[in-house]
Formats: C-alpha cells, structure tokens, sequence
C-alpha cells in the first residue's frame, strides 16, 4: 500500500487546528507526506485552481462561509476533481440531517468522528482499490461517454464479481440518463426477483414512473420507503409518481416527510416549489423557495434564478391571497429581501442588479393595480437587457417575462420565453415556474377571452364594421388593460371611424383615440409594435 503513496497529493480541509495537527500526523505515519491544508471552502478553491490533487479530506461544517457539501459540488462543477482522485467527507455531527445531506453528494466515502487510524487506512485502501479497479469507468464517465460506459460496465460485471452490483447499478441509472428506462426495467427486473436489494427497487421503481407504470411504481417505491425509512430517493420518486398522476396533495406530503429527514436538500425543496405552484398552494411555494435561496446562499455562483423566483412567489402569494394587507405590504417585503440580497446573496459583479431591482419594483406596481405605470417602469428597466438577449443573466430575462405575463402581454412573453428555453444555465426551477404560471387556470382564462374578443373584432374590422370592431377591442382590454396589441387595434379601429365621420361629431373618439396614443407614447416598444404605432400617431396627427 505505501508504493501508492509514493508522490500523492492529498489536501486536508478543515476549519480546527487542532484537528489538522492529529490528521497530518497519522497521514504522515501511513506515508503521505505531500500534504496541503486549508482552513475554510475559499481558501481549498484558490488552491486547488493551481494545484491538482489525489485525495481530499474535507469536513462538513467549515465555520462561516461554504460547507464541505458545497464546495464537493464547486469542485465538481469546475472540474478541478480528477478521474483517479478520491474525494472523503469527513465530520463530528453525525445527525441524520448532516449524514444524509451529505451521503446525497456521493463522495466516495464519509467518515465520522472520532477515527483511528486503522479505521481510516482501510476506508482508504477499499476505495483506492475501488478506483483502480474501475479506473476506465470512472474515465470514461468523466467525459460523458455514456454508450461507453454501458459498455465497461458490461465488461466489469463479467471480470469483478465484487463490483458488480455497482456496475449494474451504474448501468441502469445510465439507461435513465439516455431516456431508455426499458432498458433498465429489462435489467431490473430480474435481478429483483433473485436479489431486492434496495438500490436495485429504487432505480426500477424510478424507471417504472419514466414509462408512466405508476401502478407498479407506487408499491414498490412505497415498500423501500416503508422498510427504509432513510432511503431519501426513494421519497423523491414516490413524489414524482403521484405529481404525474395528477394527485399532488399526496405528492407534497411525501416530499414534506423527505425534506424533514434531509432539510438541506435543495432538490427536494426545488421539486415542493414545483408541485407547490401547480397546486396553487402559494404559501408553501414562498417557503420553498425561500429555503432554496436560503441553502444556495455559500455558494462559489449565486444563482440570481432563485433570488427572481422568490420574489414572484411573494407576488403571487399576495395577489391569490384575498387579503388587500398582503398587497399593500408586498412593496415593504420586496424591498427587504432586495436589500437582502444586494448585500448577502448576489455577489457577482457581472449581474446587473440595479436593472434587475427595477423590474422588481415595476412588478410590484403591476400586482398593485398601477397598470400604465408599472408597464412603462417595466419596460424601461427592462430596455438595455432586451436589446442584447444573448448576453442578458436568465434571471434578468425571466424576470421581464413575468412582469409581461402580469400584464397580459403574452405574444412579446412568448417569444422572449422561447429564447430563454434555448439558453444555457437556465435552471429547472426558473423553466418550470414560467410555464407553471402561463400555463394557470386564470391566466389562461384571461388570455382565452381576451383572444376570443380580439379574434371577432378583427373579422368586424376586415368586414368593415368599425363600431363593433371597437366595441370589441374595448371589450379585449377590459380582460388585459394593459396589452399592447389590443391598444394598437383599438387606436386604428378609431381612426377609421373618425375618418368615415362626415359631421365632424366625433370628440369623444378623438379624446380616446389621443388618451390610447398616450398610453404607449414613450414606451419602448418591440420593432413591429413601434413601426405601427408610428403610423398610426401620424395617421391620427393628419386628422387634425
């Protein structure tokens, strides 16, 4: 084993002095000598962006700052962790919460507090062999070569008897991965019936919900859960079965007994926001989100996403709430977690968050009635993001949609939604909310009447009938005050009856005409809305 050692590098993370004093020493005595240490998740990420390392120790509660959790996941997602090198959580607390937490992240081993040294020399010899033995899969699996991979697994079950039940459980979570659950349901299967061990229930019990057999998948899901009680995934699927299944009051109490076992998982309160809001249970989806604010707050990149999400489950709460204190207090709430955030939560100086606050702000003056102004605010905040798409933050984007969809300006929503779903870095949860909250019964209500109205004073407008035209576009904004389309209509419509008025008796209609020119003068419109909206003022201006 020592021949191992021999130019290994291993860093040690931990906020205790007295603890990396012990560490070194037995480190020093099973003969690694090449040893970094770090005081806190900052400090290890500065060291390991200039140098790579074999193995790492890292304890779970590093003080203020980032945990070890988080900075397995920065690591991780900065690809500063090699194929080959071993990555062991290591910890004091050994409550539930703090185990399972960490177990989610799949280290490749975690160690409690107090340990020999004999105790940590075979935990590391078991994964050091582990690695070497699997070394290809663990390569290939790195570059995403996923065929690959099915392929070495293959090939491992056959040669190490000792991993097998790891290659089977790799390839079947792989055939998940490739959207081919048949594949892993042919694999499954029989091995249940000779073995029901519980990785092997849960991935079939995942697979059954991909192919929509919630009849199989329910009892299954429930048998792991019922027999092992800490088997958190299995939780998080028994969920997605009865989310699918239209039946999310039993989905959101299985999710509240998961996150009760492991609080710190931000999937799970990501996947309660989900079923929360297609609910239309606002209470829970603000506390939700709020938790997931709350746990991304250490991490290397806040995620803005989340900060945006919240703040319109704010809104939203306030607006389905029925009670007028919620939305006269909904200014002082979201200014409180704005001013929050600035200071705690969003660090990156490349977002804009100063354009970012406006939409915020403008947000809130739609959800409290002021329509005009909180149109044209949202508008303005939103200029310079529009302009450059492809560059704007997903929050700053995402963020604008949902002001237009409060609004009722659900053609420039589209397509700025439709942009958003080609982008990278957009998070589920931001991709899930939007068509959630497009996809609701009363925003779907308004757009339906609102299209309809729209639709039958178009024909009375290509068939002449001015008047009823306008009745009808009047009738449109009544649905949506504030939508664009529907003012442009409305404004031609009275053009052509001021026109066709030989009396010269049409005051009201000038006065009318001129206030729906009014409303968008200033406004930075979309380029075909701007170009007709020009026309049109001309068209009105030479009446005069």
């Amino acid at each position: 084993m020592g021949s191992f050692f021999d130019g290994k590098k291993l860093l040690l993370v931990d906020d205790q002095r007295a603890f990396q004093v012990m560490m070194k020493a037995m480190l020093q005595n099973i003969g690694l000598s090449d040893i970094t240490l770090a005081d806190n998740a900052e400090e290890a990420l500065k060291i390991c962006k200039n140098k790579k390392f074999d193995i790492f120790l890292v304890d779970y509660n590093l003080g203020t700052g980032r945990n070890g959790r988080q900075l397995l996941d920065e690591l991780r997602q900065n690809d500063l962790i090699p194929t080959s090198s071993l990555f062991f959580i290591i910890t004091g607390d050994n409550s539930r919460a703090m185990v399972l937490s960490a177990l989610e992240m799949e280290p490749d081993d975690y160690l409690m507090k107090p340990f020999s040294q004999n105790q940590f020399l075979l935990r590391l010899q078991r994964s050091v062999e582990k690695k070497r033995t699997l070394h290809d899969l663990f390569f290939y699996l790195q570059k995403q070569d996923y065929p690959k991979v099915v392929d070495l697994c293959d090939q491992h079950i056959q040669d190490n008897p000792r991993y097998a039940g790891f290659c089977r459980c790799l390839r079947a979570e792989i055939h998940l991965k490739l959207k081919e659950p048949q594949k892993a349901i042919d694999d499954l299967e029989p091995l249940i019936e000779k073995t029901p061990v519980t990785w092997a229930k849960i991935m079939l019990g995942r697979a059954y919900v991909q192919v929509e057999r919630f009849d199989d998948a329910e009892p299954l899901l429930r048998s792991v859960v019922r027999k092992n009680p800490l088997q958190v995934e299995a939780y998080h699927w028994l969920a997605q079965c009865y989310d699918q299944r239209q039946e999310g009051d039993r989905a959101l109490k299985i999710l509240a007994q998961a996150t009760e076992l492991s609080p710190q998982s931000i999937n799970l309160q990501k996947m309660t926001a989900k079923i929360a809001m297609r609910n239309n249970d606002y209470g829970l989806l603000k506390e939700s989100l709020s938790n997931v604010l709350d746990l991304s707050r250490h991490s290397l990149k806040q995620n803005p996403q989340y900060l945006d999400n919240y703040i319109g489950s704010l809104i939203l709460f306030a607006q389905h709430s029925g009670d007028p204190y919620h939305i006269a207090n909904l200014s002082k709430q979201v200014n409180t977690v704005l001013f929050k955030a600035k200071r705690e939560l969003i660090r990156d100086p490349d977002f804009d968050f100063d354009h970012f606050e406006d939409i915020c702000h403008a947000r809130v003056q739609i959800a409290r009635g002021d329509l005009m102004q909180g149109k044209k605010k949202l508008y303005k905040a939103s200029e310079s993001c529009l302009k450059e798409l492809s560059e704007s933050d997903p929050a700053l984007i995402s963020s604008t949609i949902h002001g237009l969809l409060q609004l009722g300006e659900f053609e420039y929503a589209q397509t700025l939604s439709e942009h958003l779903k080609g982008r990278d870095g957009v998070d589920s949860l931001t991709s899930a909310t939007l068509d959630i909250v497009k996809e609701g019964d009363q925003l779907s209500k308004k757009q339906e009447q609102y299209n309809q109205l729209n639709r039958e004073g178009i024909q009375a407008y290509q068939s002449g009938d001015y008047l009823q035209a306008l009745e009808c576009f009047r009738g449109a904004l009544k649905k949506l005050p504030a939508n664009t389309s529907a003012v442009l209509n409305k404004i031609q419509a009275l053009i052509h009856i001021i026109k066709s008025d030989k009396k010269k008796t049409s005051g009201e209609f000038r006065t009318e005409c001129r206030n729906a020119l009014g409303l968008l003068e200033g406004l930075p419109l979309g380029e075909a809305h701007q170009q007709r909206f020009e026309q049109l003022n001309d068209e009105f201006q030479e009446l005069k």
